[in-house]
């Protein structure tokens, strides 16, 4: 049985989150999993030296009304590796809140299939 990753960037209005800038706060596009049947994980790193940078994950069922993913996924300072296998929203997408960084961030989505 082999492993097989498959990564997918986050993006904000078509702009892949790699090397983004994260002075501002922003959410990214949804990211549709409707067809999604493997266990996950979101990768989210930054370059800054100053602030304090946290994500929070959002589902949603029409890609359209946010709700927080999980209480473990709210607040979460980066770098930081978020890993779920149990539940599979239809959209996911992250709420980035800058909090005086000066760095950019890479925020990616990871899908791990056995």
């Amino acid at each position: 049985m082999s492993s097989k990753l498959k990564k997918q960037l986050f993006k904000v209005s078509s702009t892949d989150i790699s090397g983004y800038t994260g002075i501002s706060d922003f959410n990214t596009d949804g990211i549709d999993l409707t067809n999604f049947d493997s266990a996950f994980l979101v990768y989210c790193d930054s370059t800054h030296t100053q602030g304090s940078p946290k994500i929070t994950l959002e589902q949603s069922d029409d890609n359209s009304t946010w709700f927080k993913y999980k209480t473990k996924a709210v607040s979460i300072a980066i770098p930081e590796t978020f890993i779920d296998g149990e539940y599979k929203p239809k959209y996911l997408r992250i709420s980035y809140i800058a909090n005086s960084s000066d760095g950019n961030v890479t925020f990616e989505l990871i899908k791990i299939n056995d």
